[in-house]
């Protein structure tokens, strides 16, 4: 274990626990002389200080850490999503160039889906459901998904009972 110095010590608690475990790993560390050693104390601690977006780097490591790590590895986490914001804060994003084929649906063709979604989620009256029922108790599902079809409705149920249902409430 790295003995701390008073710089060190001075550090919140935090920082501390972060910053020792990443001294220790880095290679020929403990060849290096004492006074580099201190630079490189002072400089990492400036740039935990003041760095900019370090609440982005913390809900950054946060998310990977309860997300995608062993959680065993938390400086490594900081590390990579560390590097790897600074690759990329360079680099802007151009956005795709999108082409609506159908704009008409957008301002018509919606509403229409969402009336037939509403019409579909409640159900008529009795009397209506009875007449229908006797049409559709004679029908294949392939018949009532072709009547369904023709009515504008498309749907991927093949079960009859459910076919049947679907169809009353669209007649």
């Amino acid at each position: 274990m790295v003995l701390l110095s008073t710089q060190q010590a001075l550090l919140t608690r935090k920082e501390s626990i972060i910053l020792c475990p990443l001294l220790t790993k880095r290679k020929k560390y403990q060849q290096l002389p004492e006074e580099e050693k201190e630079k490189i104390k002072q400089i990492q601690f400036i740039q935990d200080m003041f760095s900019v977006g370090v609440e982005k780097l913390n809900d950054v490591c946060h998310r990977r850490h309860l997300q995608k790590s062993s959680k065993w590895d938390a400086e490594r986490d900081v590390l990579m999503v560390g590097k790897r914001i600074d690759l990329l804060s360079e680099v802007e994003r151009t956005p795709c160039k999108y082409i609506k084929k159908a704009e008409s649906y957008w301002i018509d063709g919606i509403i229409e889906n969402k009336a037939k979604q509403h019409r579909l989620c409640h159900g008529s009256s009795s009397e209506e459901n009875s007449t229908s029922v006797d049409e559709t108790e004679n029908m294949t599902p392939v018949m009532i998904r072709s009547k369904l079809k023709e009515l504008g409705i498309n749907t991927s149920t093949r079960n009859l009972k459910r076919l049947q249902e679907i169809y009353q409430v669209a007649v």
